[in-house]
């Protein structure tokens, strides 16, 4: 039997700042597709919310903003979508690749960043690789950690030179 989770989102006091914490705490009830459609007859809404994903926290923020209500359906045990993390005996998991480009206009209306605590990637990776973790980094970013870079294992020394004349060129035709 599919269970969707319901996650009444209905104007409310805009004393309280973070939409995903305000959904997750509502996004309790489980509910089969028969006991849905029964509380969704019972209730006057204005607009049914397809999915707790990013554009579907976005859409229920426009609603709540224009106190217009709704109901927001996530079919998972949580919200979020593809930029959820997941904590699994205690490691953080995410389940998307998590980047966020913080220029997007819409984003920026809508969002808090300060709130949100956003943080930097490392511009570049940590490989295991014969036992032991080896730092690969951007040279542009991090040029000492580069450095290092060129005596580890990972590639060869021209690889790594010919990837640090690529990204030189890719940003010379950007700017």
């Amino acid at each position: 039997m599919t269970t969707l989770t319901l996650a009444p989102f209905l104007p409310c006091s805009s004393s309280i700042k973070h939409l995903p914490l305000r959904l997750a705490a509502h996004a309790s009830t489980q509910l089969s597709p028969t006991s849905l459609k029964q509380q969704l007859s019972d209730q006057k809404t204005g607009v049914i919310v397809i999915g707790a994903g990013l554009a579907g926290l976005a859409a229920a923020t426009r609603l709540n903003s224009q106190n217009i209500p709704f109901v927001l359906l996530e079919a998972s045990d949580a919200v979020g979508g593809r930029v959820r993390t997941d904590v699994v005996d205690g490691f953080l998991l995410d389940r998307g690749f998590q980047i966020f480009i913080t220029a997007y206009p819409e984003a920026q209306k809508l969002l808090d960043y300060q709130a949100l605590e956003l943080q930097k990637f490392y511009s570049g990776a940590r490989i295991y690789f014969d036992g032991q973790f080896h730092t690969v980094a951007d040279p542009l970013c991090h040029f000492f950690d580069s450095v290092k870079s060129l005596a580890n294992p990972i590639g060869s020394v021209v690889d790594k030179l010919l990837i640090a004349l690529t990204r030189i060129q890719v940003l010379g035709q950007i700017g």
